[in-house]
């Protein structure tokens, strides 16, 4: 994975915050805060226990930032390729674990009872998504939950917002198929 982000860290928020609100009427906040809502609801709905939550391609660390201020009492932790997205992030002086990702996880296996990647597989060449899928189970409990949210290739909003966003230039929408053959094939084939 390249680390493209580096190219637009400083403005991430801005440039996404325009996109959102130009296309929905809605900040990115509130798109952040209703993933965030999700994983709340998983853990509520589901009676699950975490005490550790990765967020996988935590770019600068608004996911990080919105869970931390609810009552979980998680112990977080972020992986990103974008040097320059975890100087922001560790910036934040969030109470998470922030790492920079080379070749593999930096995380022992099983370490994360819950695991994340909100938009992160389509910027992840199709090649090499059944690798990073197999890390996620990797270091993810055996009991354990993994979820991934990736845009929407059919809607037609979202396919505007990629066509015109300067973060998806190298990026290809990530269709179903493929990316939940990746999850499954990890999910089965974990030890």
């Amino acid at each position: 994975m390249k680390p493209e982000f580096d190219n637009f860290a400083d403005e991430y928020n801005a440039i996404n915050d325009r996109a959102a609100i130009r296309a929905t009427g809605y900040p990115l906040e509130y798109f952040t805060n209703y993933k965030v809502d999700d994983i709340c609801r998983e853990i509520n709905i589901n009676r699950l226990r975490p005490d550790t939550f990765l967020d996988f391609g935590c770019g600068i660390g608004n996911t990080l930032k919105s869970l931390s201020s609810r009552a979980l009492g998680l112990k977080l932790f972020g992986a990103e390729v974008s040097a320059a997205s975890v100087g922001i992030a560790k910036g934040l002086n969030l109470p998470a674990d922030i790492a920079l990702i080379d070749s593999a996880l930096p995380f022992e296996e099983r370490h994360f009872g819950f695991t994340f990647a909100s938009c992160v597989f389509h910027h992840i060449p199709e090649s090499e998504q059944q690798k990073w899928a197999d890390e996620l189970f990797l270091v993810t409990d055996s009991g354990g939950t993994v979820m991934i949210y990736e845009h929407n290739p059919l809607n037609p909003v979202t396919r505007h917002v990629f066509a015109n966003s300067p973060f998806e230039a190298n990026a290809k929408n990530a269709h179903p198929c493929p990316l939940e053959s990746a999850v499954a094939t990890g999910w089965v084939s974990r030890p």
